[in-house]
């Protein structure tokens, strides 16, 4: 059975700006979206979104893109339920170029799963507790620019 027919897709759409939606529990499928942000939004929507990217990142369909396969720049602003970024969620945004993160008050951890986004050459994050975001040696070969801010526990 084909789980992309229970989802509407919006081929046209590239970019995209959610804000202050607390009760979002869908998000329809956006193959050529290349910019997307998220404010005051719940994480569900997002994540389902990145699973079933996953479920189809390996079909050999040339008829139809993965959904968030072209997404190059994803900002995450003070959604409250997000807690993590799953490797097995963000290791298919292969075309993500920018990424910032402002303050997620569940966030606790980010490291492993902005290390496998080949493209990443932009990373904002910023916190409103001490958190244990970003380890002491990471590094990456393509990271051009890293502004961190509020992240008492970084040295």
């Amino acid at each position: 059975m084909d789980n992309r027919a229970e989802f509407p897709s919006f081929s046209s759409v590239s970019k995209l700006d959610i804000q202050t939606c607390p009760m979002l529990t869908f998000m329809p499928l956006y193959p050529s979206l290349e910019e997307l942000k998220l404010r005051q939004t719940s994480s569900k929507p997002l994540e389902q979104t990145m699973m079933l990217m996953n479920r189809v990142g390996a079909s050999t369909s040339s008829s139809f893109s993965a959904p968030l396969s072209n997404l190059k720049s994803m900002h995450i602003l003070r959604i409250l339920d997000l807690e993590s970024l799953p490797v097995e969620m963000m290791q298919n945004l292969t075309s993500l170029v920018d990424l910032k993160i402002l303050p997620c008050p569940r966030l606790n951890e980010v490291e492993q799963a902005v290390k496998f986004l080949p493209s990443l050459q932009n990373l904002t994050l910023r916190s409103d507790e001490e958190l244990d975001l970003l380890s002491d040696d990471m590094k990456w070969k393509n990271l051009r620019r890293t502004v961190l801010g509020n992240i008492p526990a970084y040295r």
